[in-house]
């Protein structure tokens, strides 16, 4: 658990700099990346590779962001010189953005609690494997 803020920043030039040549950087929340560092590092460190699905303008838990139609104006990709160097591979970061995704994971779980009380087995349960030889 982190105190809201207190990783904000947290990959930054500092820690950019100790990564080892050729290394492969794939961030899982916007937070914590120094995007304008990150993005000066690359361009001195052609060696270093990142895949960027998360970018400043994020969707969630920033209340300054933007979704892209129908929430709001095109976020993607928030710095375009990042998004185009060489050694980056960009992707739009639409995890649980669109509808369809919400839809699917809405008409899921309706099906699961009609067979849960319909006492029939449910879809897509992920069982702890601790006791499976």
């Amino acid at each position: 658990v982190t105190v809201p803020g207190s990783v904000h920043d947290l990959i930054n030039a500092t820690s950019l700099a100790l990564m080892k040549d050729n290394a492969l950087f794939i961030p899982i929340s916007a937070g914590p990346v120094d995007f304008p560092a990150l993005e000066a590092t690359l361009i001195q460190r052609p060696s270093l590779r990142a895949v960027l699905d998360v970018w400043p303008a994020g969707c969630w838990d920033d209340d300054r962001a933007t979704c892209g139609p129908p929430y709001g104006s095109r976020d993607w990709p928030a710095r375009p010189k990042l998004a185009s160097l060489p050694n980056v591979v960009a992707l739009p970061g639409m995890a649980m953005r669109d509808v369809q995704f919400w839809e699917s994971s809405a008409a899921l779980a309706a099906s699961n609690l009609e067979a849960l009380a319909a006492g029939k087995p449910l879809q897509h349960v992920v069982r702890n494997a601790t006791n499976v030889l």
